[in-house]
Parts: C-alpha cells; sequence; structure tokens
C-alpha cells in the first residue's frame, strides 16, 4: 500500500498540472465531468485491486482502439508512474493485424511469410474460430514465420516494451509445430508459451505444418514481463460493435487467462452509425455482452466509456444521445462505471469544435492522434481520480 500511496501522490502532481493544461487550451472540453462514475459495489471491488497492488485492465472497443493511439497514451502514462525507476513494461495482449491486410498499431512492426486468410468477428460468415481479438488469421502453408519487433527506437517512449514470457494463442493439432527464437514452448489447451532469462524487444516464430489439409489458426498474443504491477491490454477491431464480440466463441477462455481485474468498453460508435439503429437492438446486444464479461470474470470492475459525438452524412448523428441515454438506463440492472466521454468532449455538436482544433480526421467520426493522445489523457486522469477517491 505504500507503494501505492506514493505513485498516488505523484500522480495527483502530473494530473493537474496535464489536466489543467488541456482545460486551458480547449475551454469547449467539460473538464468537470472528467469522472468515472460507480456505485459501493464497485468502490469495495476497486479497494481489493489496490490491496493487491496489481491493476490488469482489458480495453475492449472497436476502430478508435485498433489504431491504438488512444489506448498506448493511456498505457504509458500509467506505467511512467506505477513502474518507478523502471522504464521498461510490458506490451500486453497484441494482434498481428498485418496479417489480416489492415491497420497494425504503431507501437509494434510485423514482419511474416505464407499465405494467410483473415476472418473477423465484424464479418457475416466466420470461417475460423475468433477469440477476444476480434480476429483469426490461418494458413496451410507447410512453412511461414512470424517476427514481431517492438518500436522502442522508432518512437520516443519514456517507458520501453520488454518482454519475457510469451503466450502465442492458437489452435491444437499434432501435424503443427511452433517453435519462437529457436525454441519449442509449453503446449496446453489455449496454445504455446516461452519464458526467458532476461527481456527481449522482439520475437520470431517459426510455424509448420505436415497436414496442409488443416489449419494453423493464429488469434493473438500476450507479451508479458514478469513482476509489473500492471497489465493493460487492447482488443479493437474496425467497425465491432457489442454483437460482434458476442460471435467470438474462444471470447470467454481469453478473458479467463487475461484474468483482467478492470474491463472498459469502448463500443456504440457502429451501433449508432449503423442506417437501421434500433435502441432495443442495441440494450439486447450490449446487455449480453456485459452478462458475458461478469459471469467470465464476476470480481472484475465493468466501466463503459460513451461513444464520442460525430457527424453522420455531414451532419450530428443523434443516435449517439440514445446510446448515451441506454447505457445509464442498464445501471438499473448491472454494476458497472460509467465515463461518459460524449459529455466530457463537449455533447452533441461538439466533434465540429475538435475538428476547429485539427484534433479529427475528415470524417469528423474519428479523432487524428493528437485528438486520441487528448482522449487518452482524459481517461487516464479520471482513473487517477478513480484510485484517489
Amino acid at each position: 500500500m505504500k507503494q501505492i500511496s506514493l505513485f498516488i501522490i505523484s500522480l495527483l502532481i502530473f494530473t493537474s498540472v496535464s489536466g489543467q493544461s488541456i482545460c486551458d487550451s480547449l475551454s469547449f472540453i467539460h473538464c468537470q465531468k472528467n469522472t468515472i462514475q460507480i456505485n459501493d459495489s464497485i468502490r469495495s471491488k476497486l479497494t481489493k485491486i489496490l490491496e493487491s497492488g496489481n491493476i490488469k485492465i482489458v480495453h475492449i472497443g472497436d476502430s478508435h482502439l485498433q489504431a491504438a493511439f488512444f489506448t498506448e497514451k493511456v498505457k504509458q502514462l500509467l506505467y511512467q508512474h506505477f513502474q518507478e525507476n523502471e522504464m521498461i513494461a510490458s506490451p500486453g495482449f497484441i494482434f498481428p493485424f498485418s496479417m489480416a491486410q489492415t491497420n497494425n498499431p504503431y507501437f509494434f512492426k510485423v514482419s511474416y511469410t505464407g499465405q494467410w486468410l483473415r476472418s473477423r468477428n465484424v464479418d457475416e460468415i466466420q470461417n475460423s474460430q475468433i477469440g477476444i481479438s476480434g480476429i483469426t488469421v490461418s494458413t496451410s502453408t507447410p512453412q511461414s514465420e512470424l517476427k514481431i519487433k517492438m518500436q522502442n527506437q522508432k518512437y520516443n517512449f519514456k517507458t520501453k516494451y520488454f518482454f519475457d514470457k510469451v503466450i502465442l494463442l492458437h489452435n491444437i493439432d499434432s501435424s503443427i509445430n511452433i517453435s519462437a527464437n529457436n525454441r519449442f514452448g509449453n503446449i496446453s489447451n489455449i496454445g504455446s508459451t516461452w519464458e526467458f532469462n532476461e527481456p527481449i524487444d522482439s520475437i520470431q516464430f517459426s510455424f509448420s505444418n505436415s497436414d496442409t489439409s488443416k489449419n494453423l489458426e493464429l488469434y493473438g498474443l500476450i507479451l508479458e514481463k514478469k513482476n509489473s504491477n500492471v497489465q493493460y491490454h487492447t482488443i479493437g477491431v474496425n467497425g465491432s460493435m457489442a454483437h460482434s464480440y458476442l460471435k467470438c466463441s474462444l471470447f470467454e477462455n481469453h478473458l479467463k487467462l487475461l484474468d483482467p481485474n478492470i474491463v472498459i468498453l469502448s463500443l456504440g460508435t457502429n451501433e449508432a452509425y449503423n442506417k437501421d439503429f434500433n435502441r432495443e437492438e442495441y440494450i439486447f446486444n450490449l446487455t449480453s455482452l456485459i452478462s458475458k464479461i461478469h459471469n467470465t470474470n464476476p470480481n472484475a470492475i465493468l466501466l463503459i466509456a460513451t461513444p464520442n459525438d460525430h457527424l453522420k452524412n455531414g451532419v450530428i448523428n443523434n443516435n449517439i444521445a440514445i446510446v448515451n441515454e441506454s447505457i445509464y438506463s442498464l445501471t438499473n440492472y448491472f454494476s458497472f462505471g460509467i465515463w461518459d466521454f460524449y459529455k466530457i468532449m463537449g455533447g452533441s455538436g461538439s466533434i465540429n469544435n475538435w475538428y476547429k482544433k485539427q484534433l479529427t480526421s475528415e470524417d469528423r467520426l474519428h479523432f487524428n492522434r493528437k485528438g486520441y493522445e487528448i482522449q487518452g489523457e482524459l481517461l487516464y486522469n479520471a482513473l487517477i481520480q478513480l484510485i484517489h477517491n
């Protein structure tokens, strides 16, 4: 607890300076509303998390998370203070999106060989099992490779990414052999695990398949640094909605493995953008996903972030206000906290203010990197305030 207390004090100093800077330069942001609303049940769970000295966060969402600008800001700020003087930390859960021919998070590079097919939770038909990542790549190529390299040298992170434990999530078949850095791992029902004596920032997998009538399926990787008291896992797929993750057959298995004590949901944008948006259907699917998370990790705190204001066909999308109200209505039936980013950013029409400050992309649906980093700093500040109170 002494370590946590010192951590909180240092963060409060940083937060007051950082938060004030945002409020001074971007007056349309409602900084006074930048809190996470919780009940007594969540407060009790939070106390137990802080007593354990380990914070394990799984943040699930859509395209706002796949690019990782938003969540990397949160992760870096948390790591810099939790890790104290040791400025290296775990990358967490990642997926090699480049293998699926879609945009990859910027903080790691993917190189690979072989012919790979993708299956996503947003596709009408899935050709493979899908886990918590919301996406799977598969191949029947006899010999293939995958290399993951942290971009520590390219980007000026204060905290560098290294890992000494790797869990590769994949299907199990006797025809498939996998090595990492020229070593075979320990195989279990969820995939293969390797542990290393020293932290590393890259890893190369070699895959061999003696029966090309069968596919090797990759569901993602967990890159951990042992003895780290913070883990932050980002999961996001472009176009995802609540019902997209309900289609992931391995969702529960992987969520149990990650064993988060805080789960954050950042969904609702794509439901609101859908031309066939239906409030009752949205509530049904979100309720189902909340139930799945609660049943899988009953001791975890669930936080829901409301989606941002945006334009649809050149005008304000009023469905966002309906999504926002619907999330609040579910607190009558479920225990979860709310980070109301919709109101924090300024409410209806505020996306135009963000656009004028050059913080969004031209579609005024997504933010640009600077905008996402501001969103990340706001969430970070709200999390720290939650811990302090």
